[in-house]
């Protein structure tokens, strides 16, 4: 991903992980601990990744889920006592579903965002991270605002 700073490289990893397990699951809500949360970050790694870089990305996971809840796009309950990265009935909100499974731009006939997603995380195991997954991951942000 020439010239974007890493962090949102990695954050775009992360929340294209985080995004595919909610939609995969929608309906049904699912809780997370931080066994599992950890598993969803640290799966956005790269193969190849420094092991600083790596933990940078597999970390970031509670700051996602606070970032998509705070712009609407997912909703959970905190674990017992407010505890670090227990999130209980994570979902998708109609927002998140909606835009998720939109064509790639309003009006259009493509295919679903999340097709897109799914589609670039899984063609690119070496280097996740590709310019399609950045385009992607841009779109949903933009149709939210547009929301």
């Amino acid at each position: 991903m020439s010239g974007l700073p890493k962090n949102i490289s990695n954050f775009d990893l992360v929340v294209a992980n985080l995004l595919v397990i909610l939609y995969e699951s929608f309906p049904r809500p699912i809780n997370l601990n931080p066994s599992n949360t950890g598993k969803i970050g640290f799966s956005a790694v790269p193969v190849g990744t420094s092991d600083d870089e790596s933990w940078e990305i597999g970390t970031m996971i509670d700051d996602v889920f606070t970032f998509l809840s705070e712009e609407g796009f997912i909703r959970y309950q905190s674990g017992p006592n407010n505890q670090h990265g227990y999130y209980w009935s994570a979902r998708l909100t109609l927002k998140g579903l909606t835009i998720l499974g939109s064509p790639e731009s309003l009006g259009s006939k493509g295919e679903p965002l999340i097709s897109k997603i799914k589609a670039s995380l899984e063609a690119d195991a070496i280097a996740k991270g590709t310019e399609a997954l950045r385009k992607a991951v841009f779109q949903i942000f933009r149709m939210a605002m547009e929301w």
